[in-house]
C-alpha cells in the first residue's frame, strides 16, 4: 500500500479497507487471546468475569503493545502467511480430521461404526493422516528453505537465491 501515490483514490480506498480489516480483525482476535492469557497467567476464567479490572486492562495493554511491536518488526506479511499456510493447511485439511475420526470411531456406541484405535477399519484415516504429515513436512521444509535464502527449482533442485 505504500508504493501508491497518496492522492490516488483507488489506493486510498484500499488503505481504508485494510485499516477496516485490521481494526475488526484485531478485536476478533483480541478476545480469545485475552481470555486464554488471563486463564494462563492469573488462573482466572475471564468468560465468567473472574479476573479483576486491573488484570483485564493490563492483559489488554500487553496484547496491544505486543501487536504493535509485531506490526513494526514484521512489515512483510509473507513470513506470517507462510507459517500459517505451511502449518495450518495440512493440520486442518488432513491431520486433525483423521485423528478426530479415529477417536470418534473408537468411542462410538454404534457397532457398525465402532472400530478400535488400532484396527484395520481405521486404515483409511491412517492413510489420510500419513498424507497430512508428509504434506506438513514438505511444506515446512520449503518454508524453512525459503527463509534460509534458498529456492526450489522446477526440477526439484535446491539453489541459493541471489
Amino acid at each position: 500500500m505504500t508504493v501508491f501515490s497518496a492522492t490516488d483514490p483507488v489506493a486510498n480506498m484500499g488503505r481504508l479497507g485494510v485499516t477496516f480489516m485490521v481494526v475488526c480483525g484485531y478485536v476478533m482476535l483480541n478476545v480469545p487471546t485475552r481470555v486464554m492469557l488471563i486463564q494462563l497467567v492469573f488462573k482466572k476464567n475471564e468468560s465468567v468475569k473472574e479476573a479483576s479490572y486491573m488484570q483485564f486492562v493490563s492483559t489488554n495493554i500487553v496484547i496491544s503493545i505486543f501487536a504493535l511491536l509485531m506490526g513494526i518488526a514484521i512489515s512483510d506479511l509473507s513470513l506470517v502467511l507462510g507459517f500459517c499456510g505451511a502449518v495450518a493447511t495440512p493440520m486442518i485439511a488432513f491431520i486433525l480430521p483423521a485423528l478426530f475420526t479415529i477417536f470418534v470411531r473408537a468411542k462410538s456406541e454404534d457397532p457398525e461404526v465402532e472400530a478400535p484405535v488400532l484396527s484395520g477399519k481405521q486404515m483409511d484415516m491412517y492413510i489420510i493422516f500419513v498424507i497430512g504429515v508428509v504434506c506438513w513436512v514438505i511444506f515446512c521444509t520449503a518454508l524453512f528453505l525459503k527463509l534460509g535464502g534458498y529456492t526450489i527449482t522446477d526440477d526439484f533442485h535446491v539453489v541459493r537465491s541471489s
